[in-house]
């Protein structure tokens, strides 16, 4: 059973050494996710385009786009010394913290909006914010775990939740390197 919303805001405000910031950035395995997600953006998006990340935490996924030429980037992320980090580096990559159901209406349009291990934490309460997300962008790009349910996570298909707020699916996969295949890499468009 999923633990309430507010516990899990609390838990990755300041998560347990095991999900740590610092672990986030020396991870080998994802530095592969990365490599990955840069790959699948480039497929879809022009470098003169904006993005966004939704729980970029310390920006690891937003420096790899910069550094193909990638410009107009912008995350949200729940933990306020993640996004300080993000902040710290010499990379111009504008960074919020709160929560994505406290941020999202303060976003602009973007034109990609993405995400990685992030919306399986989102507690069933918030499900609201999906219709926000949908009304921000018009592709969206989900890598998440879509088949295991826990005390932090919620299995969702994704291309379902996106399908009633106009969008269709253009790519699927669930073979990304460095992730178990229970992860599902979706690219959604508008209609």
């Amino acid at each position: 059973m999923m633990h309430k919303r507010e516990r899990l805001y609390e838990y990755w405000g300041d998560p347990r050494p095991t999900d740590s910031i610092l672990r986030y950035v020396g991870n080998i395995r994802a530095g592969k996710r990365s490599t990955y997600l840069v790959g699948i953006v480039r497929k879809y998006v022009e470098t003169t385009d904006s993005i966004l990340e939704l729980g970029c935490n310390v920006g690891r996924n937003l420096c790899y786009l910069y550094n193909v030429g990638y410009r107009k980037l912008l995350g949200i992320d729940i933990n306020e010394t993640a996004v300080d980090l993000v902040k710290g580096f010499m990379y111009p990559i504008k960074a919020v913290a709160g929560t994505i159901e406290e941020r999202i209406d303060e976003v602009p349009q973007q034109d990609l909006i993405f995400t990685m291990a992030v919306l399986m934490h989102l507690h069933p309460d918030s499900d609201f914010v999906f219709e926000k997300i949908a009304a921000k962008t018009n592709l969206l790009l989900t890598i998440e775990n879509e088949n295991q349910n826990g005390v932090r996570l919620c299995a969702r298909n994704y291309r379902e939740i996106f399908e009633p707020f106009g969008f269709y699916q253009v790519m699927e996969e669930n073979k990304i390197p460095g992730m178990n295949p229970n992860y599902v890499c979706r690219v959604m468009r508008k209609r």
